[in-house]
């Protein structure tokens, strides 16, 4: 979202205060921070953005798979924009991709997470196929090709449960992990915190720039979307399939 501009962050944040009235709007941007400079943080600061970085592990690990268009891995930027964004106080948290190159190394992405600051924490499963706009109704009679750097579902859960045992056992209550803490808020009898673990996906619309309404952001496709803004209140506006789906 930075290649917008800082330009256009500032037209948002203008529209915002123009039409909020008395509500409070918060603010949340992810980002790989290449693009972050003092200038961003300072803005971002301004206006207490919370900021997702995405960062892989260590570097040998990040720079796997997250490279610039020269081929460069970017590792050092993205660190860089984590120092200047400490040094701005901006609220920031990390969402590390698990695929099939980290997934072995559960201790080591986690103690290197600490280790830059990072108290919230997302680890988010790699799954990526060969064809696109797949029907995910369960319906489809069409076949698709996992991808190799996909992680293995097996590796997944020992690189999960790894972590898990060393959070609790050291970490409660100074590292936030999306997954545990929506476990824990189940177990308590207070419910999922985390929106894939829901019965219905109603909380968590998209809105396109043209106004479009779809039932997550995972699932942008034609049978998913619900409405227009411009066309209809938000009110009216329900998650119908994906809900379904979930309880069959």
């Amino acid at each position: 979202p930075t290649l917008a501009g800082l330009d256009f962050f500032r037209k948002v944040i203008h529209y915002q205060q123009r039409y909020a009235g008395q509500k409070r709007i918060f603010n949340a941007l992810q980002t790989n921070g290449i693009l972050l400079n003092n200038e961003w943080c300072a803005f971002l600061k301004e206006h207490e953005f919370l900021v997702g970085i995405s960062i892989d592990g260590p570097q040998e690990l990040h720079d796997r798979y997250r490279r610039s268009n020269s081929g460069n891995g970017t590792f050092a930027k993205v660190i860089a924009a984590i120092e200047r964004l400490k040094s701005y106080q901006v609220e920031f948290n990390t969402l590390t991709v698990i695929n099939n190159v980290n997934v072995h190394y559960p201790l080591e992405v986690y103690h290197f997470l600490k280790s830059i600051g990072s108290k919230h924490m997302q680890f988010i499963e790699l799954l990526e196929t060969g064809t696109p706009n797949i029907d995910f109704s369960g319906h489809s009679e069409n076949t698709f090709r996992i991808i190799d750097f996909s992680v293995p579902p097996t590796a997944y859960g020992k690189f999960m449960s790894t972590i898990f045992m060393q959070w609790v056992k050291n970490d409660v209550g100074e590292i936030f992990i999306r997954q545990f803490e929506s476990f824990v808020s189940r177990f308590l009898g207070n419910g999922h915190t985390s929106c894939i673990f829901q019965e219905s996906c109603k909380d968590n619309l998209v809105v396109e720039s043209n106004g479009d309404i779809y039932e997550c952001d995972h699932f942008v496709y034609p049978q998913y979307k619900i409405g227009n803004i411009n066309k209809s209140e938000l009110k009216t506006m329900n998650s119908v399939q994906l809900t379904a789906q979930k309880k069959r």
